[in-house]
């Protein structure tokens, strides 16, 4: 007599994403996996969205489970508390503006399944148009951190004898690109969608809750390999983000700002976050004042 199939429960955080999320949902329903596969589930927690979200699910989807928490706790302490409330196998964390093209679920368990020492796998991530996002990353540095501000200025043309930033960068979102298609070992994968052991997640307290929001999966990556887990990229297997394409307006970067000080002082002290808040952070709130100069101006015709 075989065994029964895994259990995999999708988690889904949503704050006004109804119209995103509804998407999302159908795309899961036409992409499940095989029933001899895994038995997937479906939770959305919704963090007090005020658009209508939580009737749209109630109404459209009746077979996934909605935890109303009516606040917004944010990503992390809303996947924690689903999490803590599961009793998959398998959690599969997944952001509410991604779609399905495929099946995720079965050959992203395979890879998890073929190597106890990974402990998140996570798809290659593709804009609607098929174009790749950098969803995998190295570790940040200090000297990421100051390429990334400084590769467009006037600055970086007087560096270029001394350091080469576009190397500096490319050497950090190098993972996301190449031909192979095969699982690779990552450090940063975004968690735009993550398949996980429950038990890997409960036993590792999965996201840090002092983060207000951004780089919570950047700390779990971070721990994990601390830990002496790994995490893999499956570039075969590919998930449309919607997000991430558009500028960044200035609150949400201010809040990205934040969650990478915290990031620093936790992984490599006060000094390296306090060098990262006072230098980066200067430097880029000058560069963002030149662009929205830049953006104000309106040439006489």
């Amino acid at each position: 007599m075989s065994s029964s199939p895994p259990t995999v429960e999708a988690i889904i955080v949503s704050f006004n994403t109804r119209d995103l999320l509804a998407n999302c949902l159908r795309s899961i329903d036409a992409h499940r996996p095989g029933a001899d596969v895994a038995e997937l589930r479906v939770t959305v927690v919704d963090n007090g969205s005020t658009d209508g979200s939580a009737d749209m699910v109630s109404d459209a989807f009746p077979h996934v489970s909605l935890i109303n928490v009516g606040r917004n706790l944010g990503f992390a302490r809303a996947n924690n508390l689903a999490i803590g409330r599961s009793t998959s196998d398998y959690v599969l964390l997944l952001n509410s503006d991604t779609v399905l093209i495929q099946d995720v679920v079965g050959p992203l368990l395979r890879v998890l399944d073929g190597d106890e020492r990974v402990a998140i796998v996570g798809p290659r991530l593709i804009y609607p148009d098929g174009e790749i996002q950098t969803s995998s990353e190295t570790f940040p540095t200090l000297s990421f951190e100051l390429a990334r501000v400084l590769r467009q200025s006037k600055l970086s043309r007087l560096l270029r004898p001394v350091v080469d930033l576009e190397a500096v960068l490319s050497a950090a979102r190098g993972p996301s690109f190449g031909t192979a298609d095969g699982p690779r070992p990552a450090e940063f994968l975004w968690a735009t969608c993550w398949l996980m052991r429950r038990h890997d997640a409960v036993a590792l307290g999965l996201f840090d809750e002092t983060y207000v929001t951004y780089d919570e999966d950047l700390d779990v990556c971070r721990r994990l390999r601390n830990a002496g887990r790994g995490v893999a990229l499956v570039p075969d297997v590919r998930l449309t983000h919607v997000g991430g394409r558009s500028s960044t307006p200035a609150g949400k970067l201010r809040m990205m700002r934040r969650g990478r000080a915290r990031y620093y002082r936790k992984h490599h002290g006060a000094l390296a976050s306090g060098m990262y808040r006072v230098g980066i952070g200067t430097l880029e709130r000058a560069r963002l004042a030149r662009r929205d100069r830049r953006a104000s101006f309106t040439p006489d015709r």
